[in-house]
C-alpha cells in the first residue's frame, strides 16, 4: 500500500477519520492524506510543526482551494497541473532515499523560485513528446490500475530497452534546455557559475544519473494518474 487517502465533506469527520488510521499504520510508515478545504482551521493541527514535529509524522493535510483554486492553475490548467506533480514526484524520490523531512532541499512547490517552476513545466511539456516518439500517448484517466501496467511486454517484464532510450532522450532535451539558458558542464553545481556536473552526453553520466533518469520514466504512468492521466499504447 503506497498511502491512505480521505476524502469527505467535512473537515471535522475527515480529520478524525485520519486520525483514527495514521494511529493503526503509523508503525508501517504508510502515509494518511486527508482532504481539507483550506490550509487553516482544522488543517493546522497536521502540520508536524505545530504538533511537535513527532506527534503526527505521516499525517497530511490536502488543502484543496490552495491547490486548485490558484491563479498559476486557472490560467495554465493541466499543464500547470503536471509540473506540481513532477515536483511531488522529485520530492517522493528524496524522501524514498532518506532524506530527512526538515531537509532543506524538500521545497514545496509555492516556496520555488520562479525559473525552477519553469523548469517542471518545460518537463511537463517533453513528456507528450517523449512518450509519442516511442509508441505512446496520454489519455484520460479511466483505469485504475494502468499507473502499474505500462512499459511491460506481454508476459509483464519489462521493456527495459524503451524505457532507457526515453531516459536518454529526456536527458538530452533536458541538456538543450539548460544550455539554451546558459549553463554548461561543471564538476561541481553552482548557480552562480551555471555549472551542472550532469551536462554531458549521456554515455558519459555516471551509473547513478543513469538509474536516476530511468527511474523518472518508470514513475511518469504514476505521476500522471495524479493529475487524471495514464499512458496507452497508441496502435500500430
Amino acid at each position: 500500500m503506497d498511502g491512505i487517502y480521505i476524502c469527505m465533506d467535512n473537515d471535522a469527520l475527515g480529520l478524525h477519520t485520519g486520525l483514527t488510521l495514521h494511529h493503526k499504520v503509523r508503525d508501517q510508515g504508510i502515509p494518511v492524506v486527508v482532504r481539507m478545504v483550506e490550509d487553516a482551521g482544522l488543517a493546522l493541527l497536521l502540520h508536524q510543526r505545530g504538533a511537535g514535529g513527532v506527534g503526527y509524522q505521516g499525517l497530511y493535510a490536502f488543502p484543496l482551494l490552495d491547490h486548485t483554486c490558484t491563479p498559476d492553475l486557472i490560467t495554465r490548467g493541466t499543464h500547470e497541473l503536471l509540473a506540481r506533480d513532477l515536483h511531488q514526484s522529485y520530492l517522493d524520490g528524496l524522501m524514498a532515499q532518506g532524506v530527512p523531512p526538515d531537509s532543506p532541499d524538500l521545497i514545496p512547490w509555492d516556496d520555488l523560485a520562479e525559473e525552477v517552476k519553469e523548469r517542471n513545466r518545460q518537463q511537463a511539456d517533453r513528456i507528450a513528446t517523449i512518450l509519442g516518439q516511442h509508441g505512446y500517448r496520454i489519455v484520460p484517466l479511466t483505469d485504475w490500475s494502468a499507473c502499474d501496467q505500462v512499459f511491460t511486454d506481454e508476459d509483464g517484464s519489462e521493456e527495459s530497452d524503451k524505457v532507457q532510450a526515453m531516459a536518454r532522450m529526456e536527458h538530452d532535451l533536458w541538456c538543450q534546455v539548460m544550455q539554451a539558458e546558459g549553463w554548461r558542464y561543471g564538476p561541481q553545481r553552482s548557480k552562480t557559475q551555471k555549472t551542472n556536473p550532469d551536462l554531458v552526453p549521456w554515455d558519459q553520466l555516471p551509473e547513478g544519473e543513469i538509474a536516476k533518469n530511468e527511474q523518472f520514466i518508470r514513475r511518469l504512468p504514476r505521476v500522471l494518474s495524479r493529475s487524471g492521466f495514464q499512458i496507452e499504447r497508441r496502435n500500430g
